[in-house]
């Protein structure tokens, strides 16, 4: 969910935001209470629509996403599920893990973009034909994503907006340390190993290179845990 309208947004998906905001303006009196999940959206959402904070409940809540298996986990491995969104960032990840990659010669970057996306499947291939060492794993269904988390040592996360940013904790679930983007909705999931700027390439290549260099980098930990159970309660007071 988007509280402000993200400028990358085509056009289509802007004008959908618009309408969908008026609506909520319209039937918000209509709801004793609102769910989200983080802190950030919280104070975002009664700013917007000038909703009283207490009737704002901040309840995480999600499906978990643990497997078991035995699997090499790479440690100059970088992952990064999401579907390709202008807002998720993935044209400046890649130029920025190829500027990396061209002064450390070490990494590999998993991406998971399917075939129906063919302009930035062309530029993939142009990058990986240059000899980047890119992977494109394409869709992969969610009972399956725990084998690519755990061969990976690292979640790259440049997304430029998120209401929750479940790929985070899908990932810490699995063991990966997240590199992200510096914004308030990744603080508010977890406290990442490495942060940078998500619209600058050098930053996002600045912050590929520290993991590597230091690999002794402090480890990720998540700040949030499943809230259905008490969503449930109180539901049902």
């Amino acid at each position: 969910m988007y509280l402000n309208i993200p400028s990358e947004l085509p056009f289509i998906s802007r004008f959908s935001f618009i309408i969908k905001t008026k609506i909520i303006n319209l039937l918000k009196g209509n709801t004793d209470y609102w769910v989200v999940q983080n802190k950030n959206v919280k104070l975002k959402l009664s700013e917007k629509f000038k909703i009283n904070q207490n009737k704002i409940w901040d309840l995480p809540f999600y499906p978990s996403m643990k497997g078991e298996g035995e699997f090499e986990r790479n440690d100059f491995g970088f992952i990064y599920v999401s579907h390709p969104f202008l807002h998720k960032n993935h044209l400046k990840l890649i130029d920025a893990f190829c500027l990396f990659y061209d002064k450390m010669k070490k990494g590999e970057l998993t991406l998971t973009i399917d075939d129906s996306y063919t302009e930035l499947n062309d530029y993939i291939n142009t990058k990986i034909a240059l000899g980047y060492p890119i992977k494109n794993i394409g869709f992969i269904k969610r009972d399956e994503l725990y084998t690519y988390y755990q061969s990976n040592r690292y979640l790259i996360f440049p997304s430029l907006t998120e209401s929750f940013g479940l790929g985070i904790i899908e990932a810490l679930e699995n063991g990966c340390d997240i590199i992200g983007s510096d914004l308030p909705y990744m603080h508010d999931v977890c406290t990442p190993s490495v942060v940078f700027d998500p619209n600058s390439i050098q930053s996002i290549a600045d912050a590929l290179n520290k993991s590597i260099v230091f690999q002794n980098i402090k480890r990720s930990e998540s700040k949030v845990k499943d809230e259905i159970e008490t969503l449930i309660y109180r539901l049902n007071k």
